[in-house]
């Protein structure tokens, strides 16, 4: 038997979605993640060559539960933890790595308005050759010192170093 745990942003994710469909959700994680995580089955599956935007334990993997998608990974420390790292509905006709939010850097030209647009809600990883490169971070109504200072390596080395020698 496998415990399940939940990742920070999942309860928002869950929260986003009908309650309707939340249960409907909730159910097969309990039933199906509970027992032999690891197995392939027609609606859990490994994923390969995917760089999700969240900090995860290769190898990641799906439950499909209707139009939703759970993703999810097994602890190898504690090989009786699953860790759900993300809930997101993924209409037909898209692609995981779209609603993932990652975008190959070679498409980047072509999609930069739609990645501006999804780096609002969370981070867009691009990737090159199938490994992550830069990540795209939404600044939209912040202000403008902060933003800089955020990204600065100056300020966070002078932070690092204040930091020392206290």
């Amino acid at each position: 038997m496998f415990e399940i745990r939940f990742a920070e942003g999942v309860e928002e994710d869950l929260r986003s979605i009908r309650i309707y469909y939340r249960n409907q959700i909730l159910d097969p994680i309990e039933e199906q993640l509970a027992h032999e995580p690891d197995t392939s089955t027609r609606n859990r599956k490994l994923l390969e060559n995917l760089i999700p935007p969240w900090q995860t334990v290769a190898p990641i993997r799906e439950l499909r539960v209707g139009e939703y998608r759970v993703f999810y990974d097994v602890s190898p420390a504690d090989e009786s933890v699953v860790y759900v790292r993300s809930v997101r509905r993924k209409p037909r006709g898209t692609k995981t790595e779209d609603i993932l939010k990652t975008v190959k850097a070679r498409d980047l030209q072509k999609k930069i308005k739609e990645c501006v647009d999804m780096s609002q809600q969370g981070q867009v990883v691009i990737t090159r050759r199938g490994k992550p490169a830069p990540v795209m971070i939404g600044v939209e109504g912040k202000d403008w010192e902060h933003v800089v200072l955020q990204t600065s390596s100056t300020f966070w080395k002078f932070i690092e170093e204040r930091t020392e020698e206290t």
